[in-house]
């Protein structure tokens, strides 16, 4: 693949994305499609992310840092002793 294909192909992916991530968002269109016409009467709408394959490890990371972050949040809270 030449220099000129290869930034061709780099310019069609910015303007037109393909590929595992954009078939994980056309699930997440049609699952939270489904869900929201499902949905109490009441109930916050849901958005595609919600649906949205995460990577395992991107999800402990996630995790680990809003724990981390509400730790925080408590640690602000505490009284100091002493």
């Amino acid at each position: 693949m030449s220099a000129s294909e290869l930034a061709e192909w780099v310019s069609f992916y910015q303007m037109e994305p393909f590929g595992v991530q954009r078939d994980n968002i056309h699930a997440g269109l049609i699952a939270s499609t489904i869900a929201n016409v499902h949905r109490k009467k009441n109930a916050k709408p849901l958005s595609f992310e919600h649906f949205m394959l995460v990577d395992a490890t991107e999800s402990r990371k996630r995790k680990s840092k809003e724990t981390l972050a509400a730790m925080k949040a408590l640690a602000k809270k505490e009284p100091k002793r002493g």
